[in-house]
């Protein structure tokens, strides 16, 4: 595989210091008790992750493509790209097949990056947890630098002696210790932080109470459904338009085409003509016929979808949360926790979503209740 990627004229210990800074400058953010430089940290962290994991990547592939000239390489060729490109891939790659990522600590840098991806792409974070977030996601990189480091090709360089950045680790500059100093700094960067396991499970379970308990006071004061039939009647609607929402594009085009076809007889016709040009009788009715036709066949379609549809957030499964949210304090370690949150997350927000659909929805009836009345 040829690699076109730009490379830095740095010796391995000079290389190490650009991460180790990084990893300063992380401390210093997630030190300041602000959840705009804690989402700052998680970003530049996501990104120390992935540069360590692509070299290590990149190092392998590399060895791969000199010998398979001779023997068949491991990976194919597009593989190796794949797992070069993609965060998820190169994490999958040194937990699963060199392990020298445990699986507690690839689930963190997967959180991690998801969390990331929020932060950087739609300007999104959780105020209440990305500081927690942010120092698991630290002491996993800690944890994972020495294994990432160990091994592979080490290259020198006349400065490499003028490296002295590495006294304050107790560490001499050389290359023959690379191995002892990374496992050494990684064991002092892990400890300049403290994050305990009962706090960051308080914050997580009271982020997720908080959320749960509006979204309750929501269905049982707002919405007032005050059954659990009710509840999961709304709650399936939602869902199903949420998971089917391409199907019932696909299903819906033939309908927006119908409609479409009301505005043939007026194509490239600017908007004060558009009146003055009458469509005939023949075509209004066969216009109208395909838009019936099509509404049809889209109303029995999605019928037949939303009567095989099994719903998985259901009043049960929303109650039974509460019990899973206070099980977070028994996690046996902070891997754990952000595993467990995360799942419990995402349930909730998808209800949340559902559950916020439905109260605009409601809002908007009601509006148009009072407009009607109000002779509008």
């Amino acid at each position: 595989m040829t690699n076109y990627s730009p490379k830095n004229d740095w010796d391995s210990l000079e290389a190490l210091h650009v991460i180790i800074e990084q990893l300063e400058v992380c401390q210093g953010l997630l030190r300041s008790r602000s959840h705009s430089k804690a989402r700052a940290a998680v970003i530049l962290l996501d990104h120390v992750a992935d540069a360590l994991m692509y070299s290590k990547c990149n190092s392998d592939f590399e060895y791969q493509n000199f010998i398979e000239m001779v023997i068949p390489p491991t990976l194919p060729v597009k593989k190796r790209s794949e797992i070069l490109f993609r965060f998820d891939e190169k994490v999958s790659y040194l937990s699963k097949k060199k392990h020298l990522i445990s699986g507690d600590d690839a689930s963190v840098l997967i959180i991690g990056h998801r969390v990331r991806n929020f932060a950087y792409h739609r300007n999104y974070h959780n105020p209440i947890t990305i500081s927690v977030v942010g120092l698991i996601l630290y002491k996993t990189i800690c944890s994972i630098l020495p294994n990432l480091l160990q091994q592979g090709y080490y290259s020198y360089s006349p400065l490499t002696k003028q490296q002295t950045w590495t006294k304050r680790y107790g560490v001499a500059p050389a290359i023959s210790n690379l191995g002892e100093f990374s496992r050494r700094i990684a064991d002092r960067l892990s400890h300049q932080l403290k994050v305990s396991l009962p706090s960051a499970a308080r914050v997580m379970m009271t982020d997720l109470s908080i959320r749960y308990w509006k979204m309750q006071r929501t269905l049982k004061h707002h919405i007032a459904l005050k059954s659990d039939k009710r509840i999961n009647d709304m709650l399936k609607h939602y869902e199903f338009a949420d998971v089917h929402y391409g199907d019932l594009l696909k299903l819906l085009q033939p309908f927006k085409e119908a409609r479409y076809l009301v505005h043939e007889p007026h194509k490239g016709l600017p908007p004060e003509d558009l009146m003055k040009v009458p469509v005939p009788l023949e075509k209004m009715l066969e216009i109208r016929r395909a838009i019936i036709v099509a509404e049809r066949n889209f109303k029995t379609q999605r019928r037949r979808l939303f009567k095989n549809f099994h719903q998985t957030v259901t009043a049960n499964s929303i109650r039974a949360m509460k019990q899973e949210i206070k099980k977070l304090a028994t996690t046996p370690s902070l891997s754990c926790l952000l595993s467990q949150y995360d799942y419990l997350e995402r349930r909730l927000t998808q209800a949340v979503s559902y559950v916020s659909r439905a109260e605009s929805d409601f809002d908007h009836e009601i509006d148009l209740a009072i407009d009607i009345a109000r002779g509008k």
